[in-house]
């Protein structure tokens, strides 16, 4: 790390899973690579209920996975075009290949939501769906963590982050979750605002 993390700093690093996390949701609502949106647990059940449900997909693990990758190559050159924003990288892409963070925090950032999907399948809420109560605050939470989470422990042991700047990847991405999914869902992109 070059940098000590700062919300800017964090923000910054951390543009090409937001931007591909966006690009996701476009891909999702404008029903694009249908070829890809097939469940990746195959339609099994475990218990007699799904494993992850309808939207785990292969087409949102590849998409997360291919954007990341392609936004961190957008933004490495950007820093060879303008070298002052490496400042606020976390992240040095002369110290790893863009297509190193953009499988780590792509593959973190997916891998990340399948606890929490089978978990939600196996208590009855389908995918897609929300809960009443304190039990859904507790899951819109977890929703939005899970993936900043992933990301912060892939930025971390596949990026040798510190442990300080992972702990604020994942208060921030979490935050900025909770944001972008709100306004998504306001500007009917997403089902649900969160």
């Amino acid at each position: 790390m070059n940098v000590e993390p700062s919300f800017a700093n964090v923000m910054y690093t951390v543009l090409p899973i937001t931007l591909a996390n966006v690009f996701h949701m476009f891909v999702v609502k404008s029903n694009r690579l249908q070829s890809l949106a097939w469940p990746i647990d195959r339609g099994k059940s475990w218990r007699g209920k799904r494993i992850f449900g309808d939207h785990k997909t292969w087409r949102g693990l590849s998409v997360i996975v291919l954007t990341t990758a392609l936004f961190c190559l957008w933004q490495s050159i950007a820093e060879n075009f303008a070298p002052h924003l490496r400042e606020y990288n976390l992240i040095s892409y002369s110290a790893v290949p863009w297509w190193q963070v953009g499988a780590c925090w792509g593959l973190g950032y997916a891998l990340a939501e399948f606890p929490n999907s089978f978990a939600k399948r196996q208590i009855g809420v389908s995918a897609g769906k929300g809960r009443a109560g304190v039990i859904g605050a507790i899951l819109v939470f977890v929703d939005q963590a899970d993936s900043a989470i992933g990301v912060a422990v892939a930025s971390m042991w596949g990026l040798g982050l510190s442990a300080e700047a992972a702990l604020w990847i994942a208060i921030y991405c979490t935050a900025l979750h909770l944001v972008i999914n709100f306004l998504l869902g306001l500007s009917k992109v997403r089902k649900r605002a969160l």
